[in-house]
């Protein structure tokens, strides 16, 4: 017997945006289901993280340094995530699908 598999390619309906994270914790991407998200800090100034929608500081949030990026391809948070910028307000690049 002769067994024939296929790889279906996933079709990738990503939306892109940029938000503003500012000195005050507040939400940048709501909760929703996601199978990937990407986020790059395009600003000058570090940005920290929460991904379970608690108010984000230095001391709770993951750090994203001006430059760097976060993506998460298999083990993607749902929650909502919160950021506050460390000294002045900063772009962040969104990629979710």
């Amino acid at each position: 017997m002769r067994v024939i598999a296929h790889n279906v390619p996933y079709t990738f309906g990503g939306a892109q945006s940029v938000v503003d994270v500012t000195t005050a914790s507040s939400e940048v991407l709501a909760a929703g289901v996601r199978k990937y998200l990407l986020l790059q800090n395009i600003g000058s100034n570090n940005i920290y993280l929460t991904f379970d929608g608690d108010t984000a500081s230095s001391t709770t949030g993951f750090k994203l340094v001006a430059g760097g990026a976060l993506e998460f391809a298999t083990a993607v948070p749902n929650g909502q995530i919160n950021g506050i910028a460390d000294t002045a307000t900063t772009k962040l690049a969104i990629l979710q699908g």
